[in-house]
């Protein structure tokens, strides 16, 4: 990546080890906001099925107050749960974009999924500006949308 690219972006530290390889999707085969959410859920659940219950009602619910999208094909759905230590993220890229109410009308084709500790008021927030920062960038959207594996989807969120 070129190095005015890379200052870009220089806004990860947050980022930094949150997204794990194993926690992102590839090719998901989801067409709806509910199914996005349900790979979603079962990402990160772990193979837990009351964390997976959890995950994803708590996804839904957010997303029933207002869409995460934001704008140019990609959301931010997220959500706080109490039984959570740590913020988990992960990141989806359906096979087809998929229906989210962007602002822009864009169907959404870059998902990244975060799940934040009941009180973690500031930690989400820093997360949330720094993926935030991250997607509004033409260029960073260019470089994710070319990315063919998890560990390079992993690696340019933490540049």
């Amino acid at each position: 990546m070129l190095p005015s690219v890379t200052r870009l972006f220089a806004m990860s530290a947050p980022l930094r080890g949150l997204l794990l390889p194993e926690r992102v999707a590839l090719g998901v085969p989801a067409e709806s906001r509910e199914g996005i959410l349900a790979h979603a859920a079962r990402l990160l659940a772990g193979g837990d099925e009351d964390a997976l219950r959890q995950v994803n009602a708590r996804l839904k619910n957010r997303e029933a107050l207002g869409s995460t999208a934001l704008g140019h094909g990609c959301a931010i759905p997220h959500a706080r749960l109490d039984t959570l230590a740590q913020p988990v993220a992960g990141f989806l890229r359906p096979r087809s974009p998929v229906p989210f109410d962007a602002p822009d009308g864009v169907d959404v084709s870059e998902f990244f999924v975060l799940l934040v500790p009941k009180q973690a008021d500031e930690t989400h927030l820093a997360i949330l500006a720094a993926v935030a920062e991250k997607l509004a960038d033409s260029r960073f959207r260019l470089a994710l949308a070319a990315c063919v594996t998890s560990p390079e989807v992993v690696a340019l969120f933490e540049l």
